[in-house]
């Protein structure tokens, strides 16, 4: 038996799956579309068939059965279980109703852009200011000496491949090897001088950094030298956002375009039709299969990574400026001016209405997350952190080297794994050889077990093809089986549609394939 579904990541680390039964003991307060108080001294079963919102506390709860989504607004207690808990969706705990702020550090104008790797939060901000926590935001050192110096204002900053880059005005960018702690002296590259640059992401070995006037440049060594100006179709049009997602780059503009890159950047796209409508789309992330795209008061979502835009979503924001959208701990959550902050936890399909924060009317311009705490930065020098369940941790990165079926003499392998929270992040990419008429496979480093109903989600999970073309019907999808150490590559026309298993003598020889995707630990033989 198999299934085919997009992943949806744990935001709780009580999301369990262990077959039984639960009774209840305590109370339930419902909210929302109806209002229940049940009193419950008794072994009496709870048996939830669709949606359970919660304000109040399932305190002691044991239930029979929850078919659906649980989401809680209050505290759950799981203390005095009796029988088991079993999830057929996920159960979330709405994360940010309780946040620790503000905190004490060193900024005291804008700071603009945070980032976390390797156990450390950088945030950088006005007047080339950058510090840094290493206990998850809840502290935080003196301001860090940098080459961008006070008159320069740094707007973004991105993690990855163990090394910190931060980009500013005036066309600046350094970085950082050790963390954030020390910088080294700004790097040439290709932007204009006095234009600012925007955003930097990370993927797949590459940081790719976008500015005014459509400038675009990448780096294939982690940031230490910048290829030249790279065309595309913006035009002399500000590029605000970048992301990366499943071996495609996605960039926005200030007048609601979209291209994206399935090439690490080096090449892009005829711009894409979208909602928009010209409007300005300040910034775009990717999380679980899904690229959201954020303007003034608009949102936007691509599940067939930047091909085709959702109408604009519903959301509370009214007209104000979405100045950021994260995906953390399952959910996106997204931010704006007024210090109005609301999250979703399907995709970016609906939204919550507006949460309350320490930041006041303070604009939150940024978010990042471990695997534990979600620090949030803002106008003022604000900080504040809304904490998870530290049960999880985020382990170290794991390389291993997969066995390949169908791609024949494999060369440039790069793979990894690591534990985040409750689920084992996997990406890596490599070039197949002479492909032969063969089911197309790539091993993992865990078996899946063998029950698929003990699996709540079994994933779909993204595939770049950097150097093949295809009809551009289909997109490369890879497929996760229970009972299974490997991954299978297929089509299929979207995230959503029906998946199609594919022969690896389909991909001509030479081929690079990049894949990324998620499992939930709930689902590994380990």
């Amino acid at each position: 038996m198999k299934r085919i579904f997009r992943l949806s990541v744990f935001a709780l680390a009580l999301s369990i799956c262990i077959q039984g039964s639960i009774t209840y003991q305590g109370n339930v307060m419902g909210s929302n579309n109806y209002q229940t108080k049940v009193w419950n001294n008794g072994r009496t079963n709870l048996k939830v068939d669709g949606d359970l919102d919660v304000a109040g506390e399932l305190n002691k709860g044991r239930f029979a059965q929850i078919d659906s989504i649980a989401s809680a607004v209050g505290q759950i207690t799981t203390e005095g279980f009796l029988g088991n808990l079993y999830v057929r969706g996920t159960l979330y705990q709405q994360l940010g109703q309780q946040w620790t702020g503000p905190i004490t550090n060193p900024f005291t104008t804008l700071i603009r852009s945070i980032a976390y790797g390797d156990g450390v939060f950088v945030a950088v901000g006005a007047l080339g200011k950058i510090a840094r926590s290493t206990d998850s935001g809840a502290t935080w050192g003196a301001l860090i000496a940098n080459p961008f110096g006070a008159g320069v204002g740094i707007v973004n900053v991105a993690y990855g491949g163990g090394v910190f880059i931060a980009v500013g005005s005036a066309g600046t960018i350094a970085r950082s090897t050790d963390l954030g702690l020390t910088w080294g002296a700004l790097i040439v590259n290709p932007f204009n001088p006095a234009n600012f640059i925007r955003k930097v992401a990370y993927g797949n070995g590459v940081f790719v950094a976008v500015g005014d006037l459509g400038q675009i440049a990448v780096s294939n060594d982690l940031g230490v030298t910048w290829g030249s100006l790279i065309s595309n179709p913006f035009g002399g049009d500000n590029i605000w956002g970048v992301a990366f997602g499943y071996g495609v780059f996605v960039a926005t503009t200030s007048s609601g375009k979209i291209s994206r890159s399935l090439d690490l950047g080096v090449t892009w796209s005829a711009l894409i039709s979208n909602p928009f409508a010209g409007g300005v789309i300040d910034n775009v992330t990717f999380g679980n299969g899904v690229f959201l795209a954020a303007g003034d008061g608009t949102l936007s979502r691509s599940i067939d990574y930047g091909v085709t835009w959702s109408a604009l979503i519903t959301n509370p924001f009214g007209v104000n400026r979405i100045y950021q959208t994260s995906y953390v701990f399952g959910m996106f959550q997204a931010s704006s001016a007024n210090g109005l902050t609301a999250r979703s936890f399907d995709n970016g399909v609906t939204w919550s209405g507006l949460i309350q924060n320490p930041f006041g009317t303070i604009t939150i311009y940024g978010m990042a997350a471990s695997s534990s705490t979600l620090v949030a930065i803002g106008d003022s020098g604000s900080i504040a952190t809304a904490s998870w369940n530290a049960a999880f941790s985020s382990a170290p990165e794991q390389l291993y080297t997969p066995t390949f079926t169908g791609f024949g003499t494999v060369s440039n392998i790069n793979f990894s794994w690591r534990q985040v929270a409750n689920r084992i992040v996997v990406m890596g990419k490599f070039k197949a050889g002479v492909t032969v008429a063969s089911e197309a496979r790539i091993s993992l480093p865990f078996v899946m077990i063998s029950d698929a109903a003990l699996i709540p989600n079994i994933q779909v999970c993204g595939v770049a093809i950097t150097n093949f073309v295809n009809s551009g019907i289909y997109g490369y999808y890879c497929l996760i089986e229970s009972g299974t150490s490997y991954i299978t590559l297929g089509l299929s026309s979207s995230v959503d549609s029906p998946f199609t298993k594919i022969d690896a003598f389909l991909f001509p020889n030479g081929t690079v394939i990049s894949v990324q995707f998620e499992v939930p630990i709930s689902g590994l033989n380990v």
